[in-house]
């Protein structure tokens, strides 16, 4: 039986993160692609835009969000880190 474990708030902004990374999107479809409800991932989405991270671009099609640079290198640093950790997670484990 899957996990029905939380997300933790970076864990949720990681997911946007790598969601956008991967193809800019509006935000029903980010809600769907990351599974957070709009009004949270609203919230979300302006605190990575205060931080720089994302991107709202507003065009004749409506609006869309993009990763920048910025989020792409953080988001880079914390997949690193996240494998480093379940590296010595693992060695845990074995000892």
């Amino acid at each position: 039986m899957p996990s029905l474990a939380r997300r933790s708030k970076l864990e949720v902004c990681l997911d946007i993160l790598n969601a956008l990374a991967k193809k800019s999107m509006g935000l029903t479809r980010l809600s769907l692609e990351v599974n957070v409800n709009y009004v949270a991932l609203k919230k979300y989405l302006d605190l990575l835009v205060n931080q720089g991270l994302v991107r709202e671009v507003v065009d004749e099609k409506g609006r869309k969000f993009c990763v920048t640079e910025r989020g792409l290198t953080a988001l880079s640093y914390f997949l690193k880190l996240k494998t480093i950790l379940s590296v010595e997670k693992a060695l845990v484990k074995e000892a």
